[in-house]
């Protein structure tokens, strides 16, 4: 008969076994579009929709990668971009864009809206993305008339490489036999990190109900005088 810590201890090595044949995550890492060729025209024949749900977030998930459509940018820099059709909406929404790091590399982003006849209303550069710890991300408040949503690499920092300092939180367990309890040990290191931004990598757009502004607003109160 397998006694109850054996059965534990042979658990725990399943485990973290599993954990240590996880392959690590990656995507790839492109620098530069010199062998790929560029349109002439912009085109949203490939536009990806997304909804809007006024009580919980939605999230649209997708990669940018070389087989995406090609567009210059205003200096004639190659960039590769995918289009999101955004949701008929009547009030306004927020948008949050988000480019996460994997596998030491993360997509550049170049966001920008367009109203129904394609014409640009805002342009959110690289520098409205914040780090945001396993990814960068930038958020706005999207109106009726923006109808959607072009997310585009950005030439002039694909092949930067960003360094940065990583906290480390790992744990060990042990379990005592004897009385039976186990205790778990958390320890906290520093690590310093690097990525490369990419024409190519993952995105996610994530649509959700824009604050109640009435509930920051000061009460209308009405005065009287006396006559």
């Amino acid at each position: 008969m397998i006694s109850k810590a054996g059965f534990i201890t042979a658990a725990s090595c399943l485990l973290l076994a599993a954990c240590a044949n996880k392959p690590i995550p990656t995507q790839d890492v492109t620098v530069s579009l010199a062998t790929v060729s560029c349109d002439a025209e912009f085109t949203r024949s490939r536009a990806k929709p997304i909804g809007y749900d006024p009580e919980e977030p939605v999230t649209l998930d997708f990669e940018v990668q070389r087989t995406s459509p090609c567009k210059l940018d205003s200096d004639g820099n190659k960039q590769l971009y995918e289009v999101i059709s955004l949701p008929n909406s009547a009030v306004p929404y927020l948008v949050t864009v988000a480019s996460p790091k994997i596998g030491g590399s993360a997509f550049a982003p170049t966001a920008v809206t367009l109203d129904k006849d394609e014409q640009v209303r805002r342009v959110f550069d690289h520098d409205a993305f914040l780090n945001r710890g396993s990814r960068l991300m930038a958020m706005f408040e999207a109106e009726p008339e923006d109808r959607f949503l072009v997310i585009s690499s950005n030439a002039g920092v694909a092949g930067d490489v960003k360094s940065e300092i990583q906290t480390v939180i790992s744990s060990q367990s042990h379990y005592n036999a004897a009385y039976a309890t186990s205790s778990t040990l958390y320890f906290g290191s520093e690590q310093q990190r690097g990525y490369t931004m990419s024409h190519t990598g993952k995105v996610s757009v994530t649509t959700q109900a824009a604050p109640d502004r009435s509930l920051t607003q000061p009460n209308n109160r009405s005065t009287t005088t006396k006559p």
